[in-house]
C-alpha cells in the first residue's frame, strides 16, 4: 500500500462514521424519549393507583364516625392527596387530583345509620403530556383509576 493514500482512506472512513451517527442519533432519542414517556406513565398510574386505593380503605373504616357527606368525601381527598405528595415529583401527578365519588345503590347519609350498607366507587385520572408526541392527534395521556369499596356500620 502506498503511504499517501493512507491518510485519504481513514479521512473518509472518520466521515462515514460522522453521517452514519448523524442517521442514527435522532432514532435513538426518539426511543430513549418514548422509553421515559413509558416510565412516567407507569410511575404516574402506580401513584394514582396508590391514592385511589388509600381513599377507599379511609372511606371504609370512617363511613360511619364522619359528620358528613361532604366531610366525608373532603376528607378523602386530603387522604389521597397526601399520599401523592409523600412520592417524588417525578412521579406525581402534574393536574390535581379530582376524584369523582358516586354511590351504589344510592347516595347514603353519612355518618351510616346502623345496618346501614352501600358501595362507594372512586374513580380518579391524572393527564400528563408526553415528552414525545408520537400519537397521531397530538392528545395528552390520561391514566385513569377505579376502586369500589363496601361501607357498612
Amino acid at each position: 500500500m502506498d503511504s499517501c493514500t493512507e491518510p485519504r482512506r481513514r479521512r473518509g472512513r472518520r466521515g462515514q462514521s460522522l453521517v452514519e451517527f448523524a442517521i442514527t442519533a435522532p432514532i435513538l432519542l426518539v426511543f430513549l424519549g418514548i422509553t421515559v414517556d413509558l416510565g412516567r406513565g407507569f410511575s404516574i398510574g402506580s401513584q394514582v393507583s396508590n391514592a385511589s386505593r388509600e381513599g377507599a380503605l379511609f372511606a371504609a373504616h370512617h363511613a360511619a364516625t364522619e359528620t358528613s357527606r361532604t366531610n366525608f368525601e373532603n376528607d378523602i381527598k386530603t387522604v389521597m392527596q397526601n399520599e401523592e405528595q409523600a412520592s417524588p415529583a417525578a412521579m406525581k401527578c402534574p393536574t390535581a387530583l379530582a376524584p369523582v365519588f358516586s354511590y351504589s345503590p344510592s347516595t347514603p347519609t353519612i355518618p351510616l345509620a346502623a345496618g346501614t350498607t352501600s358501595t362507594l366507587t372512586i374513580t380518579v385520572s391524572c393527564t400528563f403530556t408526553a415528552l414525545v408526541n408520537y400519537s397521531p392527534d397530538g392528545s395528552p395521556r390520561t391514566v385513569k383509576s377505579v376502586v369500589k369499596t363496601y361501607l357498612a356500620n
